[in-house]
């Protein structure tokens, strides 16, 4: 916490805590003794804790493409599809699924022109 931290700050941390702790599973981690960082907030490449303390966000590149927290485009984009649909079942088609599709096969290489969208399917 920081110098100026409040004794409501420090509860709230303590509440944040326990609240994941207690209710919920962190994948590739054993389920006890965790010590997770406290992430507060995330902007271009980092990501900071409760404390301010800033990390430079290798995992997300791992996890995803990484183009950066906070890019205004993103959400804008985001908020527009979220305004049609937010999901759909992978049986289904969409307007965008066409196009972000024809889209890959267009860069990818050789006879590679088909797309399996995943949990992390991005519908911009």
């Amino acid at each position: 916490m920081s110098s100026t931290a409040t004794t409501s700050d420090t509860s709230r941390d303590v509440e944040i805590l326990n609240n994941n702790l207690r209710h919920s599973l962190f994948s590739w981690s054993k389920q006890s003794g965790l010590s997770p960082v406290d992430v507060e907030y995330a902007k271009g490449v980092y990501f900071y804790d409760r404390s301010g303390k800033r990390y430079l966000d290798f995992s997300s590149q791992l996890m995803n493409a990484n183009i950066g927290h906070g890019d205004q485009r993103v959400t804008e984009a985001v908020v527009k599809q979220m305004e049609k649909v937010s999901f759909i079942h992978p049986g289904a088609i969409t307007e965008v699924r066409g196009d972000l599709s024809k889209k890959i096969a267009s860069i990818a290489p050789g006879h590679l022109n088909k797309t399996l969208f995943t949990l992390g399917d991005l519908r911009l």
